[in-house]
């Protein structure tokens, strides 16, 4: 990349800021960026800025920018966050005749960017109410449910196709109607995935996720409704965000049979085994059990992340995994995993289907996920 050219002052006369430190000649200051237009990757990190003087001066520095979703500015460093263009502005505290102004293009990586596409398909949506008899199965007395909504790609009404299922377990006080759904919605069902979450709102035990699918099986079997014959039983993942990524653990641990149905999991910023287990959450015999389907697990590295689930927590959840598993925290992002649903849904098309192009993410000699700067604490083990 070309070298930006130096700014300088075009003052005549010394600057005096402070009569302890003298005059401060700011034609004597070179302040610069590294480069004036930067192509990064999300998650990159570069030291961009040059601000030199022979004099004592104060570097601190301001900044704005045209989209704070592409890219910032911390520590005097340069951060890419996602995909995009944005134009910054850089601006000594001291010395406003100093700024610099640059260009940031952010590009995902190759298979993350080929996985973040909104598919053809047209989301359509119906809420319904639990049957009584699966209210009463799984019901938890202080928060009953009673609600479902069911996310599908316009073509399950025209093309007789069998469709995936993924379930979804709410994070604390949520319900389907939270907008943390939004971005998993929209990028699955357009794309052919079946979606469902409830208005349970401490989910923890995974027991109205249950429900749904028993709910979703009915509908399979019912010549009356729009799902009859079209989920593929043998295709359902699951997945739970804070309190719901313990509720996703119990749906793959905690009903017989019925668990079996489900193939794949990712529980996203989930509390440690051992605050699941003392609050409730998670059985006290689960450390002498292990996760035995595919699960990717996500979390932030923001404080509230580290305080419900620390580094040595997440290598210990990680070593409960005995079947293919894979870890990563999304950096500068706490309690939250947008940024994650990309891999969440290849995640979902590698483990269920055997996606060739989406296992380039997560095995082979250079998976991909590996090599993303945007996450940390990354591992990968026993890759199918």
């Amino acid at each position: 990349m070309k070298k930006s050219d130096v700014i300088k002052s075009l003052l005549i006369l010394p600057f005096c800021f402070l009569p302890l430190t003298g005059c401060v000649d700011e034609s004597l200051i070179t302040f610069k960026t590294t480069q004036s237009e930067y192509n990064l990757n999300p998650g990159d990190e570069v030291d961009f800025l040059i601000f030199e003087s022979e004099q004592n001066i104060n570097k601190e520095i301001s900044w704005n920018t045209s989209n704070m979703n592409v890219a910032m500015i911390g520590n005097n460093k340069l951060y890419a966050v996602d995909e995009g263009t944005a134009k910054l502005k850089v601006f000594s505290k001291e010395y406003e005749s100093k700024k610099a102004e640059f260009i940031v293009n952010v590009n995902r990586l190759q298979y993350e960017h080929e996985f973040s596409l909104k598919g053809e398909y047209e989301i359509k949506s119906f809420e319904f109410d639990i049957d009584k008899d699966l209210v009463d199965k799984y019901s938890i007395t202080k928060t009953p449910f009673d609600k479902a909504k069911v996310f599908y790609p316009s073509i399950l009404e025209e093309k007789y196709d069998k469709f995936p299922l993924i379930l979804y377990s709410n994070g604390t006080n949520q319900t389907y109607e939270n907008k943390v759904i939004e971005p998993i919605v929209d990028l699955f069902v357009s794309n052919g995935f079946i979606f469902i979450a409830n208005n349970q709102k401490n989910d923890a035990r995974g027991k109205a996720t249950m429900a749904c699918l028993e709910s979703m099986l009915r509908f399979n079997n019912d010549k009356e409704s729009v799902f009859y014959n079209k989920i593929d039983e043998d295709k359902i993942g699951g997945m739970g965000y804070s309190q719901g990524a313990s509720g996703i653990f119990n749906t793959h641990m905690s009903f017989g049979e019925l668990s079996s149905k489900i193939k794949s999991i990712i529980p996203l910023c989930p509390p440690s085994i051992g605050k699941a287990t003392y609050s409730g959450q998670l059985d006290t015999d689960i450390v002498t059990r292990k996760f035995s389907i595919p699960t990717f697990i996500v979390s932030g590295t923001g404080s509230f992340d580290q305080s419900i689930l620390s580094d040595e927590e997440l290598t210990t959840m990680f070593n409960l995994c005995g079947n293919f598993a894979v870890k990563g925290r999304i950096k500068r992002v706490d309690h939250d995993f947008k940024q994650a649903v990309p891999y969440m849904y290849a995640w979902f098309l590698y483990t269920l289907y055997g996606n060739e192009t989406a296992s380039k993410i997560f095995t082979g000699e250079n998976p991909e996920f590996l090599s993303n700067n945007r996450f940390i604490q990354k591992e990968i083990k026993n890759p199918i």
